[in-house]
C-alpha cells in the first residue's frame, strides 16, 4: 500500500518538476499535479486519505510556497469526502489551521468536527479558531464560518434581533428602531431571511401579505419607496454586498411582487440596475438582488414594468439577468397578444410630458418646466409667479417642498435613462429592418410625447419612397408630401440601400433644415465588400493584424452586445462573437495573443491581443461567403469592428511611442502615421 507520505511527496515532486526554470505555474499545470494524486487517493483505503490530510496540513502550516498551495487545495478536496476522523485528529486539524490571515480548507475541517459529538477538547480548539477567521476571507464567508462554529459550540440560536449586514440594512434598521411599529417591521425582515429560493413560493407570499396588512399597506409602500431609492449599496460604490445583505434585499423585493403603486417599476429598475452594475475584476454588486428585481418587475401589472424591463435590457450585460428579462418580456407580449418588439413599443411611457413635449408643475409661488433639451437629456427651468425665469431652484421650494422636488428629480433622471435606452433600441432598427405599421409609427414614434422629437429627425422608408417629418407632415427630399394614409408600413432607412446621389441629397436636406439626427443615419459610415474580400471569399482580413488593448476591447464589445471573455495565463482562449439569430448568422472575430508578449495585469490577464479574420457563420458554424451576407448586416458589423480597432488599438495612443523600447514599433508607426 502506498504510504501517506508518498502522496505528499508526489505533489512536492510534481510541483518542482513543472516549475523547473520557471517562477510560476499555469492553472492547467496545477490541475495536472492535483488530479494525478487525487485519482490515486480515490482507490486508496480511507485511512490513507485521513493521514494524507493531516500530513498535508502540517506542511501547509509550516510554510507558504507553490507545493503547499497545491497541498492546501488537495486537502480541501479530500475533506469533501465522507471520512471517519478521530477526536485527536479533528483537534489537531483545528489547531493546525488556527492561524490569522491564512486560507485553509475551513469548511471541510468544520464538517469533520460536525461529524463527532462535541467534546471539551474540540470546543476549546474551536474557540481558538474563531478569532483567526477574519474579514481577510471576505465578509460573507467569515460570517458563515463563524455561524457554523457558534452552532457547534452553542447549538442553533433563534434570531431575536435584526443584524446589520451592510450599508443598506444599517440605514433601514436605524429607521426601524425609531419606529412606533418596530415589532411589525422586525417580523417583516425576519420573514425575508426565511426566503431561501430564487423565487418566492405561495406559502411565503401569503405570510408576506399578512405581515404587510398588519403593518399597513400605505406605511409599507411609503417606506419601500424610500428604501429602494437608497440603492443596493448606499455610500459604498464599487463594493459587492455581503450574502446576508443580499438575503435581506431579495426577500424585501419579493414583498413588492404584485403591488400596483405607480412609483414601484422605476424604483425597482433603478435598484436592479445598481445591483447589476459591474465592478471591475469582481463582477456585479449582487446578481442575486438584480435578478430578484427582474423577477419582481415581471410580476407587476400594466405596461410600465415592461418599459422598465426594456430599459434594463439595454444596459444589463449578465447572461442570467438578460435571460430573465427576455423571458419576462416574452410573457408580457403573449399576455397582450402581440409580438416581443410590439410590446416594447407599446410600453414606452410619456413620463408626464404633454403634447408639446413639456411637463409643468407648481410648487407654491413657483413653477417648473421640464422639457427634452437634447436627444437624451432634459432641461429643468424655474419661473416665479410673475413668470420671470430663475437661474436655480428657489430656496423656498427646497425648504417647503423638498419631498415633491426630490420626486421630480428622480422622474427627470428616469426620463433621461428611458431616452437613452430607446435611442439604442431605435438605432437597432437600422440592422433589423423591421417593418412597422403606419398606425404604430404614429402612435409609438411620431406622435409619442417622449419619442416624437427623436423619431421626427429620422428618415423613414415607405412603400412610395423615403420621407422625414417636416412642419407637421412627412415629406421627401424635394419637400413633396407623402400621404401616410396610402402607406402600409415603414422601416428605418439605412443608407447602404441607396446610391451615393440619394445619400447626398438627404445629407444636404438635413443640413439645409438644421436637423441634427439622434444618431448617425444619413451620415452613417457605409461598408461595402472590397475586391480583396471577394478574393478571400468566406472571411475578411480588413481588420486583421491589429494590436489592441484587451480590457478596452472587451468593454467596447460587451457594450455592443458581443460575447467575449478576458484572456490570460490560463486555458482562456476564445473569439469574440455576435449572435444575429434573425439572420441565422453568428459573427466571429478571431483574436489571439501577440507573439513574445508577456505583459499581464495583476490578475494575470493579457494586456494586449492581436486580431485576425472576421467570419460570418451559419447555424452549423460553417463560414459563409461574404457576398451572401445581407449588405446591411455586413456594413453594420464592419462598422462595429472598425470602432473596436480604432479605439482600442495601441496605434491610437500617442504616448505609446515613448516606451523604451517601443513594443510593436512597426505596427504603431504604420497605424499612427500611415
Amino acid at each position: 500500500m502506498t504510504s501517506q507520505t508518498e502522496f505528499v511527496a508526489d505533489i512536492i515532486a510534481g510541483v518542482r518538476r513543472q516549475m523547473s526554470g520557471k517562477t510560476d505555474l499555469w492553472p492547467f499545470e496545477q490541475d495536472e499535479i492535483l488530479n494525478s494524486v487525487l485519482e490515486r487517493l480515490k482507490d486508496a483505503p480511507p485511512e490513507a486519505a485521513t493521514e494524507f490530510t493531516l500530513s498535508g496540513l502540517r506542511l501547509v502550516r509550516q510554510e507558504q510556497s507553490w507545493p503547499t498551495y497545491i497541498l492546501n487545495k488537495a486537502t480541501g478536496n479530500v475533506l469533501r469526502r465522507k471520512l471517519n476522523f478521530t477526536e485527536d485528529q479533528v483537534v489537531e486539524m483545528i489547531e493546525l489551521v488556527s492561524v490569522p490571515h491564512r486560507e485553509f480548507p475551513f469548511k471541510g475541517i468544520l464538517k469533520a468536527a460536525e461529524s463527532l459529538p462535541m467534546s471539551p477538547r474540540i470546543a476549546d480548539a474551536l474557540r481558538g479558531l474563531r478569532p483567526c477567521i477574519t474579514e481577510f476571507l471576505g465578509g460573507g464567508e467569515a460570517r458563515d464560518l463563524h455561524a457554523r462554529i457558534d452552532n457547534l459550540l452553542h447549538g442553533p440560536a433563534p434570531q431575536t434581533s435584526l443584524e446589520v449586514q451592510g450599508s443598506w440594512s444599517q440605514i433601514v434598521f436605524q429607521e426601524i428602531s425609531a419606529s412606533a411599529q418596530r415589532s411589525a417591521w422586525e417580523r417583516i425582515f425576519f420573514h425575508t431571511a426565511e426566503l431561501k429560493s430564487s423565487e418566492a413560493p405561495k406559502k411565503w407570499r401569503a405570510t408576506a401579505r399578512q405581515l404587510v396588512e398588519e403593518l399597513g399597506r400605505a406605511v409599507f409602500l411609503e417606506a419601500a419607496g424610500r428604501w429602494l431609492a437608497l440603492g443596493s449599496s448606499p455610500h459604498r460604490p464599487g463594493v459587492q454586498i455581503s450574502s446576508g445583505e443580499a438575503e435581506y434585499q431579495t426577500g424585501f423585493l419579493w414583498f413588492l411582487a404584485g403591488e400596483t403603486d405607480d412609483r414601484l417599476p422605476g424604483l425597482l429598475a433603478n435598484f436592479g440596475g445598481a445591483a447589476l452594475k459591474k465592478i471591475p475584476m469582481l463582477g456585479a454588486v449582487s446578481q442575486k438582488v438584480g435578478n430578484a428585481c427582474v423577477n419582481v418587475l415581471a410580476e407587476l401589472p400594466g405596461l410600465e414594468p415592461v418599459s422598465q424591463l426594456s430599459r434594463l435590457a439595454q444596459h444589463v450585460k449578465y447572461d442570467t439577468a438578460q435571460r430573465l428579462i427576455e423571458k419576462a418580456l416574452t410573457r408580457a407580449a403573449e399576455r397582450a397578444g402581440v409580438s416581443r418588439n410590439q410590446i416594447e413599443e407599446m410600453s414606452v411611457p410619456d413620463c408626464g410630458l404633454g403634447p408639446d413635449g413639456t411637463r409643468s408643475e407648481r410648487f407654491g409661488d413657483y413653477s417648473v418646466r421640464v422639457s427634452i433639451e437634447e436627444t437624451t437629456s432634459a432641461a429643468v427651468t424655474w419661473t416665479d409667479k410673475q413668470g420671470k425665469a430663475l437661474k436655480s431652484v428657489p430656496a423656498a421650494v427646497k425648504e417647503h417642498h423638498a419631498g415633491e422636488w426630490k420626486d421630480l428629480q428622480h422622474t427627470v433622471k428616469d426620463m433621461e435613462k428611458m431616452l437613452s435606452a430607446h435611442r439604442t433600441r431605435i438605432e437597432r432598427l437600422l440592422l433589423s429592418q423591421r417593418a412597422i405599421s403606419i398606425e404604430a409609427l404614429r402612435t409609438c414614434y411620431l406622435d409619442h410625447a417622449l419619442l416624437d422629437g427623436m423619431s421626427r429627425r429620422l428618415i423613414w422608408q415607405f412603400e412610395s419612397g423615403l420621407g422625414v417629418w417636416h412642419q407637421g407632415r412627412i415629406v421627401d427630399d424635394t419637400e413633396r408630401e407623402i400621404d401616410l394614409t396610402t402607406q402600409k408600413t415603414a422601416r428605418l432607412w439605412h443608407p447602404v440601400l441607396s446610391d451615393a446621389q440619394t445619400i447626398l441629397h438627404w445629407r444636404c436636406w438635413l443640413e439645409d433644415h438644421d436637423v441634427r439626427q439622434p444618431f448617425k443615419q444619413a451620415h452613417r459610415e457605409v461598408y461595402l465588400i472590397t475586391d480583396a474580400e471577394r478574393q478571400t471569399g468566406t472571411h475578411s482580413n480588413r481588420f486583421a493584424a491589429h494590436i489592441l488593448r484587451q480590457h478596452q476591447f472587451a468593454a467596447l464589445s460587451e457594450q455592443r452586445g458581443w460575447t467575449f471573455r478576458l484572456m490570460g495565463q490560463w486555458d482562456s482562449h476564445n473569439n469574440p462573437t455576435l449572435e444575429l439569430p434573425q439572420f441565422g448568422l453568428r459573427v466571429q472575430y478571431e483574436v489571439t495573443f501577440p507573439e513574445n508578449e508577456n505583459e499581464v495585469s495583476g490578475h494575470r490577464v493579457y494586456l494586449l491581443i492581436r486580431t485576425g479574420a472576421l467570419r460570418f457563420l451559419n447555424e452549423n458554424l460553417e463560414s459563409q461567403p461574404l457576398e451572401s451576407v445581407p449588405p446591411i448586416v455586413f456594413s453594420e458589423v464592419m462598422r462595429e469592428v472598425d470602432l473596436f480597432t480604432g479605439v482600442a488599438s495601441i496605434g491610437s495612443d500617442p504616448a505609446w511611442g515613448q516606451h523604451q523600447p517601443v513594443p510593436f514599433r512597426e505596427y504603431w508607426n504604420e497605424f499612427s502615421f500611415g
